[in-house]
Order: structure tokens, then C-alpha cells, then sequence
């Protein structure tokens, strides 16, 4: 399994990052890796999604309802897609 480098600091450091065709070839078994930490799926060599376990995504979900900051996260670039898939999933 591919694991490329992170960078030392920024968002995602320390987090496994595998390739989207690593990711394509190998979907099961970085599914079930997945379960017990998130990974960056990479394209061009670039940070592109994250996946992460149901448990994970409610947590950050319910997270975010609580603090209020929904209506801040509309208007960023990256939140603006946690929202839509938040409703889409709510």
C-alpha cells in the first residue's frame, strides 16, 4: 500500500495519504483502514478528499452543529462541501 509523505505541519499532518488510483486499485482495503483513521486521497499529487468512518463524520457533524459554526462553514470554500454533504445526509 502507498503511503506518501505528509508535510511536517498543516492541515492533515501525520494522516496516511494515498494516491486516487492507489486508492481505485486497493478501495476495500483503505475502506477498512479508514475505520480507525482518516486518509488523504491524493491527485496529482495533491490533497483532494478524505475519507473517514460514519462514527468520524458524526462526531465532526454533530461537532460543528454544537458550536454554531454552520453558517460560517456555507461561506468557506472546504466547509461549503461538509454542509451540502451534512444536508444531504441529514
Amino acid at each position: 500500500m502507498s503511503d506518501e509523505s505528509p508535510s511536517a505541519d498543516g492541515p492533515g499532518a501525520g494522516l496516511k495519504r494515498v494516491s486516487s488510483a492507489e486508492m481505485a486499485k486497493r478501495f476495500s482495503a483503505y475502506c477498512d483502514l479508514a475505520l480507525n483513521a482518516p486518509i488523504i486521497v491524493t491527485k496529482n499529487g495533491r490533497d483532494r478528499l478524505v475519507v473517514l468512518s460514519i462514527d468520524e463524520f458524526n462526531f465532526l457533524r454533530d461537532f460543528v452543529e454544537r458550536s454554531g459554526a454552520t453558517g460560517a462553514r456555507d461561506e468557506s470554500r472546504s466547509g461549503g462541501s461538509f454542509v451540502m454533504a451534512k444536508k444531504a445526509v441529514s
